[in-house]
């Protein structure tokens, strides 16, 4: 339950915080984002892909943001320096990284809105859940 009030959090202030923002605009007029596929450990490996599937597709629903396909996110890969310029490559505006990880039997969200342009953290949130 805690890690659906987390997306939920999380979604709609990665919709704020883009929807402010004019740099990439996709052809249609919508903000671009790439979700990367959330680290984790191995064990949680299914929930981290999921999670990020489901900001995907939440994100999805709103007129105003373009998320890039799954696969095409996995491809950017987990290096911050080549995920920057991959995603300035695409024209996508922002790049949304995160991690999750049990913390005393807790799960821990960690989530990052990085501008593409100049490579700056423009959000970070971590949830305790």
């Amino acid at each position: 339950m805690a890690a659906v009030v987390a997306a939920f959090v999380l979604i709609v202030a990665i919709g704020f915080l883009i929807w402010r923002a004019n740099e990439a605009i996709s052809p249609h007029g919508a903000e671009t984002i790439a979700v990367l596929p959330f680290t984790a450990p191995a064990d949680q490996s299914d929930l981290a892909d999921g999670f990020a599937e489901e900001i995907v597709s939440r994100l999805s629903r709103n007129p105003k943001i373009s998320p890039l396909g799954r696969n095409s996110a996995r491809l950017i890969g987990d290096d911050p320096s080549r995920a920057i310029a991959l995603g300035r490559e695409l024209r996508v505006g922002h790049l949304l990284t995160g991690t999750l990880a049990n913390r005393d039997e807790r799960l821990s969200i960690v989530a990052r809105l990085i501008r593409t342009s100049d490579g700056e953290p423009v959000w970070n949130k971590t949830y305790e859940g």
